[in-house]
């Protein structure tokens, strides 16, 4: 059977961006895109009621027997300190052995991509009712600050890659094969045409179309997949097979 994992993104829309939208709208935008990398590495998935509360979301994933609770959040400073800290922040219950070990994997994940990866966090709490009560380990990540400009920025401009990381570190916890490769490399298209898209997976939107002998550069591999840059600058997700490393 496979790992499983209960997606729950926060429901606080009064919680405002610096930038526009709120920390529900973007946290549900980041476990959309987290649920075709999740496919891609063979781990199901339950997610909560966005119209509900942090008591409803517990109370889901306690029900669903998941194997690890993902609660996705975007942090603020406090009123003194308003848009003046940054940096994720990923945090577990004090004693969870398998929860502190699932969040190492997050926030390590996370400085792959955060531009200054001393500011990724880990620490234990104690005092979050979601990582208090769910019978899964828990790991409750603050993505980034939604009241710094740049962070807020940053996880706008991120999402997929946000999602993809997450995912490898709850592959990574799972112990699955989700084979990636981060070096660059050229490569030209060796089919006739090509989609690039948003997300890897046919059904989702079409960013490009390349054709036969387009040179691309290769910044990701994932399974079956491939995140690619043409020579406009236009970024995206395309099969791996339909690519020929020159």
């Amino acid at each position: 059977m496979m790992p499983s994992v209960f997606l729950s993104p926060s429901t606080q829309s009064y919680n405002l961006y610096i930038t526009g939208g709120n920390e529900k709208e973007h946290m549900n935008r980041l476990a959309d895109a987290m649920q075709p990398f999740l496919d891609l590495a063979c781990i199901a998935y339950g997610r909560n009621d966005p119209e509900g509360d942090v008591r409803k979301s517990v109370a889901m994933s306690n029900e669903g027997d998941y194997d690890i609770h993902l609660a996705l959040h975007s942090n603020a400073a406090p009123p003194e300190l308003s848009g003046q800290l940054r940096g994720p922040l990923v945090m577990h219950y004090p004693g969870s052995v398998n929860g502190e070990r699932a969040a190492e994997y997050a926030a390590r994940a996370l400085a792959e991509i955060y531009p200054e990866p001393g500011k990724v966090l880990l620490r234990p709490e104690a005092g979050l009712y979601e990582l208090a009560q769910t019978q899964a380990p828990c790991v409750f990540v603050e993505v980034a600050y939604h009241d710094n400009r740049e962070d807020a920025e940053w996880i706008v401009n991120n999402t997929v890659a946000i999602a993809d990381r997450l995912t490898q570190a709850l592959a990574e916890y799972f112990g699955l094969p989700y084979a990636i490769d981060d070096t660059p490399f050229t490569a030209v298209v060796c089919v006739p045409e090509v989609n690039l898209r948003r997300l890897p997976g046919t059904e989702y939107p079409r960013v490009a179309a390349l054709k036969n002998g387009e040179a691309v550069t290769v910044l990701r591999r994932i399974p079956c997949w491939s995140y690619v840059r043409t020579a406009d600058g236009t970024e995206g997700f395309a099969v791996s097979r339909c690519f020929s490393r020159v």
